[in-house]
């Protein structure tokens, strides 16, 4: 308690709590998979290694990692919790959410290679490279 007092205590963690950064949710999530997976209980690391399915970048490492290892039933816990994850955003949402995102997602790729953006403006290290 005393040291989620002192993390707390950070005028950085305190902004990102305002301005709704998720990284101390990606942080917890990994440091809760490798506890639970020293504890032997693999499924439920799984589950908690799903929280970086809300940002696919990191998630890619976890599932390389988890088939390198070969941690099959972490990574079951890793399926169940995004396909879980999914069926709530469809619930919440509905179920053409789906379809608008991946349809959203080829406009963004046709856009793309007609018109090139400026680095300085997109985030992705693709971007700066390419700029």
């Amino acid at each position: 308690m005393a040291s989620w007092l002192g993390i707390l205590g950070f005028h950085s963690a305190i902004v990102m709590l305002w301005n709704y950064q998720f990284s101390w949710l990606w942080t917890l999530g990994f440091m809760a998979c490798f506890r639970w997976r020293r504890r032997g209980h693999d499924f439920t690391a799984g589950l908690c290694l799903s929280l970086l399915t809300l940002k696919p970048q990191f998630a890619a490492a976890a599932v390389l990692w988890l088939l390198l290892r070969p941690a099959w039933r972490t990574l079951a816990g890793l399926f169940v919790g995004f396909m879980s994850q999914a069926a709530i955003v469809a619930i919440v949402l509905g179920p053409n959410i789906w379809r608008d995102y991946f349809v959203g997602t080829s406009i963004y790729s046709r856009l793309s290679s007609l018109y090139e953006f400026d680095p300085e403006y997109q985030q992705a290290l693709l971007g700066i490279f390419q700029g």
